[in-house]
């Protein structure tokens, strides 16, 4: 259980409800010493305010020496002096990764980038090429994370142009492979060699008029097929870091039945969108949901806590049996 991990986004509601944030990071790195998994991941940004660099670095510190990894993640866009920022914190861990996004882009809602697709993806290698010599230097690698944004495609297109070394990677979360209307063995056996963090996700996934959701649940309990996937990254990239995170409360609606919806997506293989659809039929769940189940049925903000941090546990101790 070296390489595996919780990350804490998942917790964004508790977070926004909590005072002292960075508490936070000390009460779930006791949840992994406790279930003997050995990291965290998380956007600084969401614990400490600006004022609070030494609070910080003294956190990492103290996961350090209780033999905890971390890894940081980056929540602005082609930001390079953010990212040297993050470099700069991670100086206390062994797993030398940072997670970036390219854009900010949920459910696959690529129209609402102004600009041609094409030209967005050619944006995004430009960046990358400036950030990869800062890489180099300090011994890092990016994890760029497939944010329900970027398809398979679209990664291979960018990753191709960068070295074998995996300076510039992937950060593979599987269960957003379904927002981009990919199955998500397929999306892995594309890119497997260029992953260098994966997040291990799980969805309920509920058909509506417009297309389907993908709903919060423990990872174990949703429609990802999610054993088989493992076993191939674990075959193919051994050491590589596994955080486990459940989705967020808001369930995330990918309207695939909209015009709008493909009108940035390259041309897919016949067979593999033939095969994405009898994936998406088998994973479909019968029953209906509300778009927001825990928030709608108005629980007080400690059972609402106590529903994620159940599911926290859940989530880990089904990756421990497989």
């Amino acid at each position: 259980m070296n390489n595996i991990g919780l990350n804490l986004s998942s917790l964004n509601y508790y977070i926004s409800k909590t005072k002292n944030r960075s508490k936070i990071i000390e009460e779930f790195s006791n949840v992994v010493l406790e279930k003997k998994i050995k990291g965290l991941e998380f956007y600084p940004s969401s614990f400490f305010n600006k004022n609070e660099k030494d609070k910080k670095m003294k956190i990492y510190k103290n996961l350090n020496s209780e033999g905890l990894f971390y890894i940081l993640d980056c929540n602005k866009i082609f930001d390079i002096s953010a990212i040297k920022d993050l470099i700069f914190e991670s100086k206390y861990t062994k797993k030398r990764v940072i997670v970036i996004l390219l854009s900010k882009i949920l459910e696959c809602k690529r129209h609402l980038i102004k600009k041609d697709w094409n030209e967005y993806i050619e944006d995004s290698i430009k960046f990358l090429k400036k950030l990869e010599p800062v890489a180099r230097d300090n011994n890092i690698k990016i994890a760029i994370e497939n944010h329900q944004d970027f398809d398979s495609n679209d990664f291979l297109k960018i990753l191709d142009n960068f070295s074998d070394e995996n300076i510039i990677g992937l950060n593979f979360d599987i269960g957003n492979a379904f927002a981009v209307c990919e199955d998500p063995m397929i999306f892995c056996e594309k890119i497997v060699h260029k992953i260098n963090n994966v997040h291990i996700k799980d969805y309920k996934i509920n058909e509506t008029k417009e297309g389907f959701l993908l709903s919060n649940c423990s990872i174990g309990k949703g429609s990802v097929n999610l054993k088989p996937i493992l076993k191939y990254i674990e075959k193919v990239k051994p050491n590589i870091t596994k955080m486990i995170e459940p989705g967020q409360l808001t369930p995330r609606h990918i309207k695939k039945n909209k015009k709008f919806f493909w009108t940035k997506i390259g041309k897919r293989l016949i067979d593999e969108h033939k095969q994405f659809e009898r994936v998406l039929k088998k994973s479909m769940e019968k029953n209906k949901i509300n778009f927001y189940p825990i928030l709608d049925e108005k629980k007080k903000d400690k059972e609402i806590f106590d529903f994620l941090k159940n599911q926290i546990y859940e989530s880990i101790n089904f990756c421990k049996r497989i």
